[in-house]
């Protein structure tokens, strides 16, 4: 049996220390988070954590140096977040440690180093941190800093994936998919199986569930399914840096005021007759219904006249009275499905993101633009060689439509074949529709019963048609918002900007505060 020895003086100084440290620890996250107690305020948080991390907190030093580095309740200052960091760090916070490797990776508050960013994701990983061990793995996989290895990546990945790190469950799955690292041949029973575990992880969820999908494509047609990601790869809108929606005044004002979630409705809610059946009618067969699909309409367009007539009215159906919101393309698609309470805990922050390496599938996070097409199936476009490549690949879909569904396809044959193109038929239009020039989001991955999938009943009373639609969810929603037309005929609209601005100003004045100003102008077209 071991004695319990008397306390020293020693050891007093430092509990009373460590107590000191809790409550203010305790002080800095109620006032991070906010509660029924505390009123919310990063410059309170911040003074509380600097508190603690001057008299040598490694706790506080860790959030100083992540405030500085979001620019949260101070201004963003990454050489001082690096300061805090390296402080945590050399008392062995891996958190920092990490963080320390992400900031030589992109040369934040230090020059950019990549020799350096593996150091520290290393000391990080040696710790056992799954965050570090996957971004080693990452460094591995791509040849950062040290001489490309699928190998060891695979080993980094397994690890972290072993510790509960979704994203490296995640990137593990993509290794087996594509028979890298330690497989010398595609195993699409494993990559499921890690798939399936990175499906738990509400951040990338959808993305697990669209490599699920991808698994079974692969193994049901891997020629469709290849001629599938072509197209859709030859129609992902690039060097588009804005894309803006076009709705009504009141759908606007939730969007921005009331941080209502953009929704994307499913297709049946659009009105265009032939919607979805062009190219199963050049495919030979009637058109039949997969997964559920839903939609966002977008144009390049911030302020055209046609687009007020079309898609900005009220709700007498008066065109050119609604509002037109630009997003920003790069910051667009940091949404949820599901409502969740967004929160940034100490130990989880925004540099342990998903780790893209350009193999998953992405097909619910990019803009596509729509396809316009004549009676004979001419595909129609000013660039030659767009026109030519896109008309090869549904010559070439066509050829191995027929063979995947034979001269007497059954039902169940049809749905599959459905499933196989998942959002192609929805990227099609008569060249009636030309001059839009629609680009769209669309998710085609959910089932029916999905959580995600959310419904409004009908009121069959007033004939009110039911709905169904996902939700867009953003902890900042105001993030991918570049600036805010108003319609031609939008009520009071020369007045109607500078109220909004203000407002915007007033109420949300910490999500503003380190962006430029949200613009909200009147529309320039005439309206006749």
């Amino acid at each position: 049996m071991i004695k319990d020895h008397p306390t020293n003086s020693v050891d007093l100084v430092k509990q009373a220390e460590a107590s000191e440290n809790s409550e203010k620890l305790t002080k800095a996250k109620a006032y991070y988070f906010g509660s029924e107690d505390t009123t919310q305020s990063y410059e309170k948080a911040a003074e509380c954590y600097r508190e603690a991390a001057e008299i040598g907190d490694k706790r506080a030093q860790y959030n100083l140096g992540l405030m500085y580095d979001l620019g949260q309740g101070v201004e963003q200052n990454y050489k001082l977040a690096f300061k805090w960091y390296k402080k945590a760090a050399d008392q062995e916070s891996a958190d920092a440690q990490n963080n320390i490797g992400t900031m030589y990776e992109y040369g934040q508050g230090v020059e950019k180093n990549l020799e350096l960013a593996v150091e520290w994701y290393r000391k990080a990983a040696s710790q056992k941190d799954p965050v570090a061990q996957n971004n080693l793995g990452f460094m591995y996989e791509n040849g950062k800093g040290v001489s490309q290895s699928f190998e060891i990546a695979s080993e980094w990945y397994a690890k972290a994936a072993s510790n509960g790190n979704h994203k490296s469950q995640f990137n593990l799955g993509m290794f087996y998919f594509e028979g890298l690292g330690a497989c010398e041949q595609p195993n699409y029973e494993k990559a499921k199986q890690f798939f399936e575990k990175a499906t738990e992880s509400p951040e990338i969820k959808f993305r697990a569930y669209e490599a699920l999908d991808l698994v079974e494509r692969t193994k049901a047609s891997p020629k469709i399914s290849k001629i599938r990601d072509n197209i859709l790869e030859q129609l992902m809108a690039s060097g588009q840096s804005t894309m803006t929606h076009y709705t009504s005044f009141e759908v606007s004002q939730a969007i921005l005021f009331e941080k209502s979630p953009l929704r994307l409705g499913h297709i049946n809610a659009v009105n265009d007759p032939n919607e979805g059946k062009l190219l199963w009618k050049e495919l030979g067969h009637e058109p039949v219904e997969g997964n559920p699909v839903f939609i966002g309409c977008f144009l390049p367009d911030s302020d055209s006249l046609n687009m007020w007539r079309f898609y900005s009215k009220n709700h007498n159906n008066d065109d050119a009275c609604g509002c037109a919101i630009t997003f920003n393309t790069d910051k667009f698609f940091k949404y949820s499905l599901l409502k969740k309470e967004c929160e940034l805990s100490e130990i989880l922050d925004p540099k342990r993101a998903f780790v893209n390496t350009g193999q998953s599938p992405k097909e619910s996070a990019a803009f596509y633009r729509v396809v316009y097409v004549k009676d004979n199936f001419e595909v129609l476009g000013k660039d030659k060689e767009d026109t030519e490549n896109l008309s090869k690949y549904f010559e070439e879909l066509k050829l191995e439509v027929d063979k995947f569904v034979g001269e007497d396809p059954t039902l169940k044959t049809l749905h599959e074949l459905a499933w196989l193109l998942g959002p192609l038929p929805y990227l099609l239009k008569d060249h009636d529709y030309q001059d839009e020039q629609e680009h769209r989001v669309i998710v085609t991955h959910l089932a029916y019963g999905s959580e995600e999938i959310q419904t409004m009943p009908p009121n069959l009373e007033n004939c009110t048609a039911p709905r169904l639609y996902v939700e867009l969810h953003r902890d900042d929603h105001l993030a991918p918002v570049e600036y805010v037309t108003l319609g031609p005929k939008a009520p009071n609209k020369e007045m109607m900007a500078p109220y909004w601005r203000h407002q915007l100003a007033s109420k949300f004045s910490e999500q503003l505060k380190n962006r430029k100003p949200l613009d909200i102008n009147p529309s320039r077209c005439a309206y006749k």
